[in-house]
């Protein structure tokens, strides 16, 4: 093991940091610097260029260890140290408690919105209703005055049974009571004790109350958390669960400084196999993708490198195992399903590569693209609502993007 290593450890608690660091030293690791939260953190990384390896608690406040980590990413100077999340088994459940959340639920409304906004919404909603013409409507939300203007909305659509709760306990409650009224649940995302995700989440687990379809309204400050918290899926390099022994950290510090050495010469092979490709040596590219493969067979860049290879040199088919292993590789990447999927387009396969793009808009919380994609193929298998269905999805999650909107005034001009 490398003794020389430069250890930043990031932690507000003062007993983590102090057992983290105690840690490290029994290891034989002298070089550690400490910060208390993730922006003091990268104050130090700019000061102090010999750190190479960071381990971060994940909640701290002013940045935590998520919004550290994507600062860290995009930074060049930073994005290849190894990076080690400290967290706890809350900590998780939680994360895959809100980036579960997209497949469950059934709509979402952003704020602010206007009533014909909300009416819209809850006609998609309700046509998968199974409580036929009954329209009892369930509100809940914590802030009075924004659960007095969905039902001022709702009187104005023409909706008499309404049942609000200012908390999820008693909706639930209730709604075990009387599940065969209950049409359809509008529920806030931010809420104390029991939030909208974890809502979605108990009547998702009830027999009797998984088949309401339920609208979430959300802000986009909550979008762009369940955004970090997927690109750090994808990003960071181990997760260590508290509590922990200094056997578990020496066992993932021994991991990443291994992937460290093995990158770098994956880099060079992978940087030098796509300067090939650009100029259209394949069976050179091939080689060196090859070569980084035997280093490590589930690198997801060189995957998708050789499947594009692959495209060349012997064709789709052949490139198609590539592309399902860059999927498996990393799971949150919406450029991996597009890949595939796009592969399957040009064999003439819509049915795969729709099934692909269904499984990319589960997996991936929130990507514009990936919907997007979806409707697109949608819409040239002749699917017509459910392409509809897919570019407005992309434009509740980008209001900007005018593909998905140029597709919307097409179709609606076939009406």
């Amino acid at each position: 093991m490398n003794k020389t290593l430069h250890f930043l450890v990031v932690d507000d608690d003062a007993d983590s940091l102090k057992t983290i660091i105690e840690y490290l030293k029994s290891m034989g690791f002298e070089k550690v610097t400490q910060a208390r939260d993730g922006a003091e953190a990268l104050q130090l990384l700019e000061k102090l260029q010999t750190i190479n390896f960071i381990i971060s608690d994940w909640d701290m406040p002013n940045l935590n260890g998520l919004n550290l980590l994507q600062q860290i990413r995009s930074n060049p100077a930073f994005a290849q140290i190894p990076y080690l999340i400290v967290t706890s088994p809350i900590s998780q459940e939680t994360e895959k408690i809100v980036l579960a959340a997209e497949s469950m639920v059934n709509a979402y409304l952003i704020k602010p919105f206007r009533s014909q906004v909300l009416k819209d919404k809850i006609e998609r909603t309700l046509e998968l209703s199974v409580r036929g013409p009954q329209k009892q409507v369930v509100v809940v939300d914590d802030d009075a005055d924004a659960l007095s203007m969905v039902m001022e909305y709702l009187n104005k659509l023409g909706f008499r049974d309404i049942k609000a709760f200012n908390e999820g306990a008693s909706a639930v409650e209730y709604m075990l009571q009387n599940h065969e009224s209950v049409s359809i649940v509008i529920s806030d995302w931010e809420m104390p004790g029991m939030s909208g995700v974890e809502l979605l989440r108990t009547l998702r687990s009830h027999t009797q109350l998984h088949q309401i379809p339920f609208l979430m309204i959300t802000s986009q400050s909550s979008m762009d958390r369940m955004k970090v918290m997927q690109a750090a899926r994808a990003n960071v390099d181990q997760y260590l669960l508290k509590p922990f022994t200094v056997s578990d950290l020496k066992k993932r510090v021994d991991l990443l400084l291994k992937k460290s050495v093995n990158l770098f010469q994956i880099e060079n092979l992978v940087s030098e196999a796509a300067e090939h490709y650009s100029h259209g040596r394949f069976q050179k590219a091939f080689d060196l993708f090859d070569a980084a493969l035997k280093i490590d067979g589930a690198h997801e860049v060189a995957l998708a490198g050789m499947a594009d290879v692959l495209v060349k040199l012997r064709g789709v088919q052949a490139a198609l195992p590539f592309y399902k292993k860059a999927i498996d590789s990393n799971s949150v990447n919406p450029q991996g399903y597009a890949r595939l999927a796009s592969a399957y387009e040009q064999i003439g396969l819509l049915d795969k590569a729709i099934a692909i793009m269904q499984s990319g808009v589960r997996n991936v919380s929130f990507s514009a693209e990936l919907h997007f994609q979806l409707g697109r193929v949608y819409n040239k298998a002749g699917m017509i609502a459910e392409a509809r269905v897919e570019f407005e999805k992309t434009l509740e999650i980008q209001l900007d993007h005018k593909e998905a909107r140029l597709m919307l005034e097409l179709l609606n001009e076939r009406k």
